[in-house]
């Protein structure tokens, strides 16, 4: 169950992170959007730790290859910008979780 939670919540991400700029209330530009990506991507990240505790570097890799993916996807569309900052917040939500997993439970 944890399983498709996790995927839902990855799939509810991408698309949500797609719909042009122009469309939405939200800045995500400034500080307090980097904030919001990094904590989106941090609770992403404890869900797949919990459901897959066995796998944490391939989890790790995933979402940040997720991040990316997102990112060359609104370079590439014309309705959307794409910036490097937001690939930054989310690795930095991901190795938040990450270093607190591991001091939290020595995995």
């Amino acid at each position: 169950m944890l399983r498709q939670a996790f995927w839902c919540c990855c799939l509810i991400v991408l698309v949500l992170s797609l719909p042009p700029t122009g469309g939405s209330d939200m800045d995500l530009s400034g500080f307090w959007g980097k904030v919001q990506i990094s904590m989106t991507f941090a609770g992403l990240t404890v869900l797949g730790l919990i459901a897959y505790p066995g796998s944490p570097k391939w989890l790790v890799m995933g979402l940040i290859a997720m991040g990316l993916l997102i990112e060359l996807i609104q370079s590439f569309a014309p309705w959307q910008y794409s910036e490097p900052d937001d690939l930054l917040a989310v690795m930095t939500g991901i190795m938040i979780v990450r270093v607190i997993w591991v001091v939290a439970f020595r995995r």
